[in-house]
């Protein structure tokens, strides 16, 4: 249904309470490019379509060139990678990833809503930011949907993306929803 190829839509920047956002003890400002630096960081050291993304927005970006240090890359399939840059250990994937990394406050609670995909990145257990991703659909996908609708075959869609963003995907190309 969908190219296959992600793309990154959007980086935000985290801010803790009371709007200081919260790079160090000094408030320094996380930005998008940091936030873009220290994912890509991490996702250089993987093949998943996500990291490559990642990858792809960071050097279009011209954002700062950061590798992960050493023997210090772990990934867990589905849920994230975490990887030391520089002095500061950097994790990417989902909220439960980040949890499990240290991460006790979510201020994007209404993430899993965007309808797209989002990675959280984390950095000494505190959250930087996100980002979200597009996949884009293909052109004919409503079209061939129909065409089978009216040979009378019932279309199911199982994803393996968060709910919000296949249902986003079906309602574009026609699939019920109840069939998501």
């Amino acid at each position: 249904l969908t190219i296959g190829k992600p793309v990154v839509t959007k980086v935000i920047a985290s801010h803790s309470e009371g709007g200081v956002n919260t790079k160090d003890s000094w408030n320094n400002e996380w930005t998008e490019g940091d936030i873009l630096s220290l994912a890509a960081g991490v996702e250089s050291n993987t093949n998943h379509p996500l990291g490559k993304a990642i990858m792809e927005a960071a050097q279009a970006a011209n954002c700062i060139n950061m590798k992960a240090k050493d023997g210090s890359f772990m990934e867990e399939p589905g849920s994230g990678a975490v990887a030391t840059i520089g002095e500061k250990q950097v994790s990417v994937g989902t909220v439960d990833w980040i949890r499990r990394h240290g991460v006790v406050r979510d201020p994007f609670p209404e993430a899993e809503s965007f309808g797209q995909s989002v990675a959280y990145v984390a950095v000494d257990g505190t959250l930087a930011g996100l980002i979200c991703f597009e996949d884009k659909i293909r052109e004919d996908s409503h079209q061939v949907i129909s065409a089978l609708s009216k040979q009378g075959i019932s279309v199911y869609m199982l994803s393996g993306d968060k709910e919000s963003a296949a249902m986003d995907v079906a309602s574009v190309v026609g699939i019920q929803l109840d069939k998501v």
